[in-house]
C-alpha cells in the first residue's frame, strides 16, 4: 500500500511539472512574438524611409536609377544583423533596380509583384518561402508623386482670373519592396530557449522539489484533523467533514465516517425541510383563497357596471389590488392614438405619501422604449425585481423608472381583439420588491376585467360618436349642398381666368432655348417644350407618360438617378448630363415640385446646352497651358504687376538675373528698383496703366545683392474682360555684358584713332571701293 506521504510528493511533482511547462510555454510564445513584432516593425521602418526618400521619388520620375544608390545606402546602415535579403525598386512600368545579398537564396520570379490597382498608401506584408525553404517577409508600399501647383491654378493667376482649379489627385510614381530574412530572428528564439526558458524550467522544477519534500514532513496532521471533527459531530454539528481522500486506513475510515455524517445531516434537514413546507402550504392557500375573493369581487363590480362609470371602476379596483399587493403605485396605460406611436397614464392609485405621476405620462412615444414595448407586443409580462440591474438595451425604461425613483416593478399586458389595448402595472417605490407567480396572474386577471370594460366602453363611445355625428352631417350636407351652388358659378368663372392665363405661360416656355422639364416621383416625363426634339434628337411625344432612363447611357442615367434621388428628398442639385443619342452636354438644375400641402409630387427644372461652353473652356485651358509653357521656358525675365506695382507674377528668368525667388517678391512692390529711382517708375506704369506700351527701354535695376544690372525693358498693359487696364505685363532682358562689351570697343576705337594720329609714319585706310577713310597727320605731312 502506498504511504500517505509518498502519494503527496508525486502529485504536487507532477502539479509542479504542468504548471513549469505551461509557465515555459507561455514564455516562449510571448518572446517569439515579441521578436516578430520587432522585426516586422524594422521591415515596416525600413520601407517607409526609403519609399518618403526624395531621391527615390527624384529617379521613379525621371527613370534615373543613378538616384539610388545613395538612399539604398543609407537603408542598408541600419540593418545591423544583416537581415536585409534582397530590395526592389519600381516604377509603374518596370523594375528600376533589384539586388539581393550574397547569401540570399530567393530567386527573383519568387519575389511577389505589387498590385498596382490594389495600392494604398499602408504597407502591406507578405510571407514568402522560397525554393530553398528559407522564409521571408516582403514588405512593400507606394510612393505617390509630390503635389504640385496645376498649370491651370498658374495660367489663371496670370491672366488675372480669380477662380483656380483644385489640385489633381496624387499620381502613384512606383513601389519600393525589401525582404527581410528570419534566420536572425529564429536565432534569437533559439537563444532564449537556451539561455533563458530550459534553465528557468529546471530551477522550478527542483525548487518545487525540493519545498515539496520539506512540506510532506508534517503530513501527519490528518490523523489530529480527525479527531477534532469527530468532536465536533459528537457535538451536534453535522456540516463538519473529515478532509482526508486517501486509499490507505485512514482514508477509509474518513470516508465512513463522512458517509454515516452526511447521512444523519440529510435526515434532519428532511425534517426541517417537511416542517417548513407544511407552514408554507397553509400560508399558500390561505393567499389564494384571498386572491380568489378579491377577483370575484372586483368582476361583481365591473358586470354591471355602466360604460360612463368604468373609468371610475378601474380607479377603485386599483386601489383595491394596490392595497392588496402592498404596493406603492398602481397604473393602467393606453394607446392614445390610432397609429398606436404613443401611449398615455389613464388611470392611476397611489398610496400614502407618494407622489402622483399620471399627468406627467401623457403622449410618451411607443419607439422611445424599445425593450419594454418589444415584450409587450409579444403579450410577455415585465418582472423588474430590481431597476438598477436592468440591461442596457433597456436604457430608456431604466432611466424613466428612475426618474420616479421606483427600484421595482411589474407589468402585464393588456389584450383586446388579438391586439395590444395598454398595460397594467405596480411599482414599488419604498423598497425593493419581487413579485410571485400568484401576483402576476393576478394582474393578468385584473388586466383582462379591465380591457374588458375599456373596450365596451371604447364600443359604446364610437357608436355615440356614430349618431351624433350622423345627425350633425344632414344638417351639414344641406348647407353644402347650397353653397356649393354658389361655388360652383365661381368656379366657372375662375376656370375662365385661370384658362386665359395658362394659355400666355405656355407661350412663354415655348419660345425659351432652354429645355424646361417636369418628373412625377416615378421618373415619368410629364412636360417638356420644343427644345426636347433639338437636343435629344427624339420625339417629345413619345417620351411623354414614360421613365427618362432611355435617355442617357448607363454611365450618365447613374447620375441622373442619384440626383432625382436627392430632389425628391427635398435638395435642388445642379449637374452635367450627356445625351445618349446627341451627345450634347447639358446643364441641369433640379427643384422639388410640391403640391399645396408642402408634399413633394415631383420634379421640375430645367436644362441648358453647355456643349459649346465646355468646348471653349478645353481650348482656353490649352492655351493656358502653351502660354504657361512660353513663360517658364523664356530666357527673358517676364513679370506682372498690379496697378499699384505689386509682383503678381515672377518667372524663372527673372529669379536667375535678379537673384530673388518667386516666394520672396510676389505681393511686394518690385523690388529692383535702386534707390531713388522709385518716381520715374511710378512715372513709367501710370503711363502704361493710361495705355501707352514701351519697346527695349534701358533703365538700371538692382539685384538680391543690391548690385546694379543693366535691362532692357518692354511693357504692354494688361486688361480685364472689360476691356479695363488692371495691371502691366514687363518683359526685361539682363544687357549689362553687351553694354560692358560696347563700352570696350569704344575705348579701344579711341586708343586706335590717338595711336594713329601721333604715329610718326604715315597710315593710310581705304574701304573695298577703294575710298580713303583712314588719313593721319604723317601722311598729310609726306604727301602735302
Amino acid at each position: 500500500m502506498i504511504s500517505i506521504r509518498t502519494r503527496l510528493i508525486v502529485l504536487i511533482c507532477l502539479l509542479i511539472t504542468v504548471l513549469d511547462i505551461l509557465s515555459c510555454l507561455f514564455f516562449f510564445i510571448h518572446t517569439k512574438n515579441a521578436q516578430e513584432t520587432v522585426f516586422k516593425k524594422l521591415g515596416i521602418s525600413l520601407v517607409t524611409m526609403l519609399a518618403q526618400d526624395n531621391e527615390v521619388g527624384l529617379a521613379l520620375d525621371h527613370a534615373q536609377p543613378a538616384f539610388l544608390g545613395t538612399p539604398i545606402k543609407k537603408v542598408q546602415a541600419f540593418d545591423r544583423d544583416k537581415e536585409i535579403g534582397y530590395w526592389r525598386i519600381a516604377n509603374t512600368q518596370a523594375v528600376m533596380v533589384e539586388e539581393k545579398a550574397a547569401w540570399c537564396g530567393i530567386q527573383s520570379n519568387e519575389i511577389p509583384a505589387r498590385d498596382d490597382s490594389k495600392s494604398s498608401d499602408t504597407p502591406r506584408i507578405n510571407r514568402i518561402i522560397s525554393s530553398s525553404g528559407e522564409i521571408f517577409y516582403d514588405f512593400s508600399v507606394p510612393i505617390f508623386e509630390k503635389r504640385t501647383f496645376s498649370e491651370e491654378a498658374f495660367a489663371t493667376q496670370i491672366l488675372g482670373e480669380d477662380n483656380i482649379p483644385a489640385e489633381t489627385k496624387q499620381r502613384i510614381l512606383g513601389f519600393v519592396q525589401i525582404g527581410l530574412s528570419t534566420r536572425k530572428l529564429h536565432e534569437k528564439i533559439r537563444e532564449v530557449i537556451l539561455y533563458s526558458i530550459i534553465p528557468m524550467g529546471l530551477g522550478i522544477i527542483g525548487g518545487g522539489v525540493f519545498i515539496t519534500f520539506f512540506l510532506t514532513r508534517y503530513i501527519v496532521s490528518p490523523l489530529k484533523h480527525m479527531a477534532n471533527v469527530t468532536l465536533d459531530i459528537a457535538g451536534g454539528n453535522l456540516s463538519r467533514m473529515i478532509d482526508v481522500r486517501s486509499g490507505d486506513e485512514i482514508g477509509l475510515l474518513s470516508m465512513n465516517f463522512n458517509q454515516m455524517t452526511k447521512s444523519l445531516a440529510k435526515l434532519y434537514a428532511d425534517l426541517k425541510l417537511e416542517i417548513v413546507g407544511h407552514k408554507h402550504t397553509e400560508g399558500l392557500l390561505q393567499y389564494r383563497l384571498k386572491i380568489e375573493e378579491l377577483i370575484a369581487t372586483i368582476s361583481a363590480n365591473f358586470i354591471n357596471l355602466a360604460p360612463q362609470e368604468v373609468d371610475a371602476g378601474i380607479n377603485r379596483a386599483l386601489k383595491i389590488i394596490g392595497e392588496f399587493g402592498r404596493v406603492d403605485r398602481s397604473y393602467v396605460f393606453q394607446y392614445s392614438d390610432t397609429e398606436r406611436k404613443k401611449l398615455d397614464n389613464t388611470h392611476e392609485w397611489c398610496a400614502e405619501g407618494i407622489e402622483p405621476q399620471i399627468d406627467k405620462l401623457k403622449g410618451m412615444p411607443v419607439n422611445h422604449f424599445p425593450w419594454g414595448m418589444e415584450k409587450l407586443e409579444r403579450f410577455e409580462s415585465i418582472h423588474v425585481p430590481r431597476v438598477a440591474d436592468m440591461p442596457e438595451s433597456a436604457k430608456a425604461e431604466k432611466e424613466l423608472q428612475e426618474s420616479q425613483s421606483v427600484q421595482s416593478f411589474v407589468i402585464v399586458p393588456m389584450v383586446y381583439g388579438g391586439l395590444l389595448f395598454g398595460f397594467l402595472g405596480f411599482d414599488s417605490v419604498r423598497n425593493e420588491k419581487k413579485w410571485t407567480e400568484e401576483d402576476i396572474t393576478l394582474l393578468k386577471i385584473i388586466g383582462e376585467i379591465f380591457v374588458n370594460a375599456l373596450g365596451r366602453k371604447q364600443s359604446w363611445e364610437m357608436l355615440q360618436k356614430a349618431h351624433d355625428g350622423l345627425e350633425l352631417r344632414v344638417v351639414e350636407r344641406t348647407t353644402e349642398l347650397l353653397e356649393a351652388n354658389e361655388l360652383l358659378k365661381e368656379e366657372i368663372s375662375e376656370h375662365k381666368k385661370a384658362k386665359a392665363e395658362l394659355k400666355k405661360y405656355e407661350i412663354l416656355i415655348s419660345e425659351i432655348t432652354d429645355l424646361p422639364y417636369i418628373c412625377d416621383t416615378q421618373g415619368n416625363v410629364v412636360f417638356v417644350n420644343h427644345m426636347f426634339e433639338k437636343l435629344t434628337g427624339l420625339r417629345r411625344e413619345d417620351f411623354l407618360g414614360k421613365s427618362f432612363a432611355p435617355l442617357f447611357d448607363e454611365k450618365n442615367l447613374k447620375i441622373a438617378m442619384d440626383v432625382y434621388a436627392r430632389t425628391l428628398k427635398g435638395e435642388s442639385p445642379l449637374y452635367e448630363l450627356y445625351f445618349k443619342d446627341t451627345g450634347v452636354l447639358c446643364e441641369y438644375k433640379n427643384h422639388p415640385l410640391r403640391d399645396e400641402a408642402g408634399n413633394i409630387i415631383g420634379v421640375i427644372g430645367t436644362a441648358r446646352d453647355i456643349t459649346e461652353r465646355k468646348r471653349m473652356e478645353e481650348m482656353l485651358r490649352k492655351t493656358n497651358q502653351t502660354l504657361r509653357a512660353l513663360i517658364l521656358a523664356s530666357p527673358l525675365a517676364i513679370t506682372v504687376f498690379d496697378s499699384y506695382g505689386n509682383v503678381k507674377m515672377w518667372n524663372p528668368s527673372a529669379e536667375r538675373i535678379f537673384g530673388q525667388t518667386e516666394e520672396e517678391v510676389i505681393g511686394q512692390f518690385l523690388p529692383i528698383i535702386p534707390e531713388g529711382g522709385q518716381d520715374e517708375f511710378r512715372a513709367l506704369l501710370d503711363r502704361v496703366l493710361r495705355g501707352e506700351s514701351f519697346m527695349g527701354k534701358e533703365v538700371v535695376g538692382k539685384r538680391r545683392d543690391s548690385s546694379p544690372v543693366d535691362i532692357s525693358i518692354s511693357t504692354a498693359p494688361l486688361c480685364d474682360a472689360r476691356g479695363e487696364v488692371v495691371g502691366v505685363v514687363a518683359i526685361m532682358a539682363d544687357i549689362t555684358e553687351r553694354k560692358r562689351m560696347i563700352d570696350a570697343l569704344r575705348q579701344a576705337k579711341e586708343y586706335a584713332e590717338n595711336l594713329i594720329e601721333t604715329a610718326n609714319v604715315m597710315v593710310v585706310g581705304m574701304d573695298m571701293n577703294g575710298n580713303i577713310r583712314v588719313f593721319n597727320k604723317a601722311a598729310e605731312d609726306i604727301t602735302g
